[in-house]
């Protein structure tokens, strides 16, 4: 996301999804190439009768070509083995005539099995002149069709939903944000007030390799957020200067970053073993310390978490609650935003939600 505009009064900004554009691109462009090249029908048919010759079909979403040679010129059919750079095995069958080498099918596939039965059946006619007719039908479109739903499909899903061009307009002189995603399927627009909002964070997403990914998201009086984005991606030094681009025009104080659901930090998990591992005398020594640290201090977002998740597990899910919008309240009074946002972020993550 960039800054496009700027004044005294307005600030513009702009995200255009390229990456996702062509991470689209590649997707629908591998199902299409996939789609062709095994998306196809085989007729292999040969006749004993005047002219004994056989005939070889093939086809695919563009089109379909025959090759006509004589049965005397069959000599036998093989199956050829492709190792990839994996070192996985696919196969197809081979025919070996006098015009040289005709495959059965343009693409190798896995089944050792079935193409040996297939070359089984051929050379058997081969063998036997008594047989009068062969004809050899394979359908792989289904294939194809399934590799174009796959890849195309994904591919179309993140341009339509996912690759979106947003523009943010933050307006001094209205006093109102005007959020826009605009798509292919047209425009959807948000609209709040300036003063409804309270903080810019940069939201982590750790993946299972341990990489983040970050997306920027706008703090509501109300404890909502606005994230700028639906995914996250890397760049955090880029949207770290938009996010402070954002707090200086609306005169906000930066923040920390944080998780886009408040997942439980590792002390909390320990809290949680603690909890659970030492029963009830645990809980209630537990809710009397966070009682007695919130008394010290009103805003400790920490202590009333931890005092939330005690009561939860004693059964007091209405006292929890209260705990938490107190915290809430008494964050907001203090001018923090940061914690009271991630103590009504709790309310629904304890399912406290009335």
């Amino acid at each position: 996301m960039r800054v496009v505009r700027q004044t005294s009064t307005q600030l513009r900004l702009r995200l255009v999804p390229w990456l996702l554009w062509l991470m689209s691109g590649i997707f629908t462009g591998a199902g299409l190439m996939v789609w062709l090249a095994l998306g196809g029908e085989t007729v292999f048919e040969c006749t004993r009768t005047a002219p004994a010759q056989c005939e070889l079909t093939q086809s695919n979403p563009l089109g379909s070509r025959s090759r006509t040679f004589s049965l005397a010129g069959l000599q036998q059919a093989e199956v050829e083995t492709h190792r990839n750079s994996d070192g996985d095995h696919t196969y197809r069958v081979v025919l070996t005539t006098d015009q040289g080498v005709v495959p059965l099918t343009n693409a190798y596939s896995s089944g050792n099995g079935f193409h040996q039965n297939r070359a089984a059946q051929i050379n058997q006619f081969i063998q036997s002149p008594a047989a009068a007719s062969l004809r050899i039908h394979q359908d792989d479109r289904w294939i194809g069709l399934l590799f174009l739903v796959l890849f195309s499909g994904t591919g179309l899903a993140l341009m339509l939903v996912v690759g979106k061009v947003v523009t943010c307009d933050f307006d001094k002189s209205m006093g109102q944000l005007t959020f826009t995603k605009r798509g292919l399927l047209g425009a959807e627009t948000v609209q709040h007030p300036l003063h409804h909002l309270v903080s810019v964070t940069l939201q982590r997403s750790s993946g299972s390799k341990g990489g983040n990914t970050y997306r920027l998201a706008l703090g509501l009086k109300t404890g909502e957020t606005l994230p700028l984005t639906s995914y996250y991606d890397s760049g955090k030094r880029d949207k770290e200067k938009t996010a402070n681009a954002i707090r200086s025009f609306l005169g906000l104080s930066a923040s920390k970053d944080w998780h886009e659901d408040p997942m439980m930090t590792l002390a909390q998990v320990g809290n949680v073993m603690n909890l659970v591992v030492g029963g009830k005398g645990k809980r209630q020594e537990t809710i009397a310390n966070c009682q007695n640290q919130i008394r010290q201090d009103p805003c400790n977002a920490d202590a009333y978490y931890t005092l939330a998740m005690a009561l939860v597990m004693q059964g007091e899910k209405e006292q929890a609650r209260q705990v938490l919008e107190a915290g809430q309240t008494r964050c907001m009074q203090n001018g923090d935003q940061e914690k009271a946002l991630r103590l009504n972020q709790a309310i629904g993550q304890f399912g406290l939600k009335v």
